[in-house]
């Protein structure tokens, strides 16, 4: 722990693993710093279905991009110098490629933590969010609520049409739908996060900064669960 004025203080790292990765910084809960890290996956193919599809240079691709994050990871921990970092699991995901290169990544991630002192802890996606009130308020739920009955009856009203397409019917059933005269869609994990960090420390990030908004609110989580003692 880092010293002010005789007083010891609690360094927490919070890291959003992917491709882009979020991090933040915060000190006794408050945020210091916060930033993301992008990477591209050479010949990347996200949909393979038989073993043709996979480009010549896999998992050597998967490897290399992996390294290079863990790399860069590696860098933020060294100027943090933190006393717990924090890291979100990997959950199921339908796609199994993806799947394959985020483990890809935090095994290197984890690999490269192994060399600084400090405690590295996972929390689950349901483990933080509940942590920090990273859920649906009272009118995200309104709102959804809304928007579902909307769509089942667009949905219900264009079955019978006749000059529709199955690829029309489909792409009308996934838009958005009107909402007070503004097309709206469904609020989503990542619209709750951005929500709780704006309200927690007064940022407003832009919706495609979700990895930033969850790295921060895993540093708090974490604060709020261990408060100034690392766990054990």
């Amino acid at each position: 722990m880092a010293k002010e004025g005789g007083e010891q203080l609690m360094i927490i790292l919070g890291l959003d693993l992917a491709l882009s990765t979020g991090y933040a910084v915060l000190t006794d809960g408050q945020l210091s710093t916060y930033g993301v890290i992008i990477h591209k996956v050479d010949n990347w193919v996200a949909n393979i279905n038989k073993h043709t599809d996979y480009p010549a240079i896999f998992p050597q691709n998967l490897i290399t991009v992996a390294r290079a994050i863990a790399a860069d990871v590696a860098v933020k921990v060294a100027e943090a110098n933190p006393d717990l970092i924090v890291v979100e699991d990997t959950s199921r995901g339908r796609n199994r490629t993806v799947q394959k290169l985020l483990e890809f990544i935090h095994f290197a991630v984890f690999d490269e933590l192994r060399k600084h002192p400090a405690k590295t802890v996972i929390l689950t996606n349901k483990c933080w969010r509940n942590a920090v009130g990273a859920n649906a308020n009272a009118d995200e739920k309104a709102l959804n609520s809304k928007i579902g009955r909307l769509k089942r009856k667009r949905r219900d009203e264009i079955q019978t049409r006749t000059d529709l397409t199955d690829e029309q019917r489909e792409n009308i059933i996934k838009s958005g739908v009107k909402v007070d005269g503004k097309v709206t869609g469904r609020k989503k994990t990542k619209h709750f996060s951005i929500r709780v960090v704006e309200e927690q420390f007064g940022i407003k990030l832009m919706q495609k900064e979700d990895d930033v908004s969850d790295a921060i609110l895993l540093g708090l989580a974490a604060y709020r669960l261990f408060g100034d003692k690392c766990p054990v």
